[in-house]
């Protein structure tokens, strides 16, 4: 395999290996093509024509002349310009280009001529009018710092993605992933190239450029000016060794302070009095700020997904997302929407994204699948298809914030686990009646502001998020609102009057209840809600959960159940009573033999009128 293709220490320039070089024979002289102020390619090895005997008062013959392919002359030619260029800063890609095709060509008339003068069978080589793709993909990656980058952390490295090295400008100290940028470079090296030919290019690129691993250390923060050290408090120079596809654009500054500003009716306005404002329950303003931190310190294992919720606008949730973005700049941030999870092509942000910043959702959507969503919030490796381009895969190492209004959505996955990722923070308070739209759009977009915020966030040395109480009842009020079953069962559990609730019973008094509270949802079916009652009742020192075990009602179910009249359960009431008693139209009647459902563990006081038990060899 050619030296190049090696994997050298990140982006040093690739060395050659030394070759076996022929000579020129006594006398012959490099043709003018070949002549130019850079060259400097020794002479082939000259020709012994067969036909010439030696003898005893001649010199020892030279060694016959051996045919070198165009393939070998060109790589050992590149090979060895690339490194007596290699600390040449100021040569330009059309310069190189020229340079290599003297050189390539004059090497080809040396071979040519001992070819012809070693009367070889080998037919002459065609000498060449522009850089072959091998030869441009070595001339780039010697050039340029052109890496691989793995995003999976080595669980996928055949899914990479190609990055370049941004010495200067605003992207200084970050790799760029942009393939326009890096197929314009091989277009000035050589501008003949079709689009095939650059596409083609573009693959071989990323088969032979090193790879390498983004840099996920969670004290490591890019900056504006640097990296900054959270576990030592410093700021550190830019390096290629470390892998950020983008930065925070704020400069880190350690004497920045709050400023104060007057406002428009000679008020005064500093950030921390404004994020003080935000909220008025106990440690919610300290957990906005912890949250802030964890969005400059994202790859921190914070393992929680943030949801700002309110049940009106002018809350300041928006406000605040707006300071983050500017705070974190837009290709630090992506704006993958909960829906959006596990839709094709609408992920692609997340490849640059060190935090998920949405600011809108839409109201009142049910989710069945969100397995990408919790697969992406707990760093689990996940193929992102992307639109025209070479898919790749993904480890999503930043943390994710969303915002909800009305309510926040309902989703079909109600397990633990879901509900451990998130941290729910509700913005109750209102500024409609005294909106200062120049915060937003004024002074939370300042340099001087930013830069005091970033400092503060750099500063703080939490690890985990706190749960203040107004956000453990969040959490206690979405777990309701999304588990509709659960609503139901801590409605009605109280209000069953019988031993024996059959699950019949159970999903038709659910259904109605369902029907009259949310008229244009689907509720759940019964196995759905007889899986949920296993899984809420085990352990429960009221219920037994029969499952599928029959049981007789016996006095279990002689007493009225109101609920049935209330909730027009026709098929759970007395069918052969035809008065307005409630209490005798909500006797069962007639009984089945027996049903499956819930039984109370410790019986209670029954009280009404003992139904007739009529044994019907049917179940339920």
């Amino acid at each position: 395999m050619s030296s190049w293709l090696h994997s050298p220490p990140l982006c040093e320039v690739h060395r050659p290996m030394q070759e076996t070089e022929n000579r020129l024979t006594h006398g012959e002289t490099v043709s003018e093509e070949f002549r130019g102020s850079d060259a400097n390619v020794t002479p082939t090895t000259p020709p012994t024509h067969p036909s010439l005997k030696s003898n005893s008062s001649s010199p020892a013959p030279m060694a016959p002349f051996i045919p070198t392919s165009k393939e070998t002359l060109v790589e050992q030619v590149v090979s060895k310009y690339l490194t007596s260029i290699v600390d040449d800063t100021t040569m330009q890609l059309g310069g190189i280009r020229d340079a290599l095709l003297r050189r390539i060509n004059g090497v080809i008339a040396l071979e040519n001529t001992g070819r012809k003068d070693s009367f070889s069978s080998s037919p002459p080589l065609v000498k060449s009018q522009s850089l072959d793709e091998v030869t441009v993909a070595q001339v780039l990656l010697s050039r340029n710092c052109i890496v691989a980058v793995d995003l999976s952390e080595g669980q996928a490295d055949d899914m990479t993605l190609l990055a370049m090295y941004v010495q200067y400008g605003e992207g200084m100290g970050t790799y760029t992933t942009s393939e326009a940028r890096i197929k314009a470079l091989a277009s000035e090296l050589k501008p003949s190239m079709t689009k095939n030919a650059i596409d083609s290019l573009y693959g071989r690129l990323r088969i032979h450029a090193p790879q390498v691993s983004r840099t996920t250390e969670p004290h490591l923060i890019p900056v504006a000016n640097g990296v900054f050290d959270h576990d030592q408090q410093i700021l550190l120079p830019f390096s290629r060794d470390w892998v950020f596809l983008s930065k925070i654009p704020t400069p880190y500054k350690a004497d920045a302070k709050d400023p104060v500003i007057t406002m428009p009716d000679k008020k005064l306005w500093t950030f921390d009095s404004w994020i003080a404002s935000l909220s008025d329950d106990d440690g919610v303003p300290e957990l906005l700020w912890e949250v802030i931190s964890a969005a400059v310190r994202s790859y921190a294992p914070w393992d929680t997904a943030i949801w700002f919720a309110a049940e009106r606008g002018n809350n300041g949730k928006g406000t605040l997302v707006q300071m983050l973005r500017n705070l974190l700049g837009s290709k630090a941030c992506s704006a993958v929407k909960f829906a959006d999870f596990g839709h094709e092509f609408k992920m692609e942000a997340l490849v640059h994204a060190r935090v998920n910043l949405v600011d809108e959702n839409d109201v009142g959507e049910f989710f069945d699948h969100i397995a990408d969503w919790k697969a992406a919030i707990t760093g689990d490796v996940f193929t992102l298809n992307r639109k025209y381009k070479t898919p790749v895969a993904v480890r999503f190492l930043g943390i994710d914030i969303q915002c909800f209004n009305s309510s926040t959505p309902r989703t079909k996955d109600k397990s633990d686990s879901f509900y451990r990722r998130l941290l729910i923070v509700k913005f109750n308070k209102w500024f409609g009646g005294a909106e200062r739209r120049y915060i937003k759009r004024d002074y939370l977009g300042r340099p001087e502001v930013l830069e005091y915020v970033l400092k503060r966030a750099l500063e703080m040395q939490h690890t985990k998020l706190s749960n203040p109480k107004a956000c453990q009842e969040a959490m206690d009020d979405y777990r309701g609102n999304n588990n509709l079953l659960l609503s139901f069962w801590e409605e009605f559990e109280q209000q069953l009057a019988w031993g024996l609730v059959p699950f019949g019973f159970l999903h038709a008094l659910y259904s109605e209840w369902f029907r009259r509270t949310n008229p244009s949802g689907k509720p759940e079916s019964r196995n759905a809600l007889v899986a949920f009652l296993r899984e809420h009742l085990a352990g429960s020192a009221e219920w037994e959960h029969k499952g599928s075990d029959d049981v007789r009602p016996k006095q279990l179910m002689n007493c009225p159940e109101v609920l049935s009249v209330e909730y027009g359960l026709v098929d759970w009431m007395n069918s052969s009573y035809t008065g307005t008693d409630p209490l005798k139209k909500s006797t069962l009647s007639p009984l089945k033999v027996n049903y499956k459902g819930l039984v109370r563990r410790h019986q209670i006081a029954l009280p009404g009128s003992a139904a007739t038990e009529e044994e019907e060899d049917s179940t339920d």
